[in-house]
C-alpha cells in the first residue's frame, strides 16, 4: 500500500512514470523501497510508516527507520523468547520430558500387522522416536 502511493508520479528526475510494488531484497528493512514494475531496479522513498513489519511474516516492527524485535509476550523489545519447549516466559520447568519403551507383545501371540505403541498428544514438540528392531513404524 505504502509503495503504490508514488504509482504515476514522476521520480528520478524524469517525466517517467512507473507502478510500484513492494521490493524486500534491500539492506535496510526499514527503508519503503519499491520495485518499478516491468523494470529490473528500485527506488528507496525513504522510511516506511512506523508499525510496518520488517518484512514479510516477520513479527518485528519498523519504528523510527528501525527494526525492533517483537517478544514472544507481544510486547516490543522485551525480549522475551519461547523456552525449550514453546512456552513464553515460563522458564525452563515447563517441559515435561516422556520417556518410555515399548517391549512389544507376546511373539508367540502369532498377532502379524501393526500395534498401536503410543499416541502423541497435538502441540508436542521436539519429539524423538527411535526403533531398533526389524519392524517397521507407522502412523495413523
Amino acid at each position: 500500500m505504502q509503495c503504490s502511493l508514488y504509482d504515476n508520479r514522476p521520480v528520478l528526475g524524469t517525466s517517467a512514470r512507473y507502478r510500484w510494488l513492494p521490493f524486500h531484497g534491500a539492506p535496510n528493512l526499514c527503508d519503503l523501497n519499491c520495485l518499478a514494475e516491468g523494470h529490473n531496479f528500485y527506488y528507496s522513498f525513504g522510511r516506511v510508516l512506523d508499525g510496518t513489519r520488517c518484512g514479510p511474516g516477520s513479527p518485528d516492527l519498523c519504528v523510527g527507520g528501525r527494526c525492533l524485535s517483537v517478544g514472544c509476550d507481544g510486547i516490543l523489545g522485551s525480549g522475551s523468547r519461547p523456552d525449550a519447549c514453546g512456552h513464553c516466559g515460563s522458564g525452563h520447568g515447563s517441559c515435561v520430558l516422556v520417556h518410555r519403551l515399548f517391549q512389544g507383545s507376546d511373539p508367540s501371540s502369532g498377532y502379524l500387522g501393526y500395534v498401536n505403541v503410543t499416541k502423541i498428544p497435538a502441540g508436542a514438540t521436539h519429539i524423538k522416536v527411535t526403533d531398533n528392531s526389524r519392524n517397521y513404524l507407522g502412523r495413523t
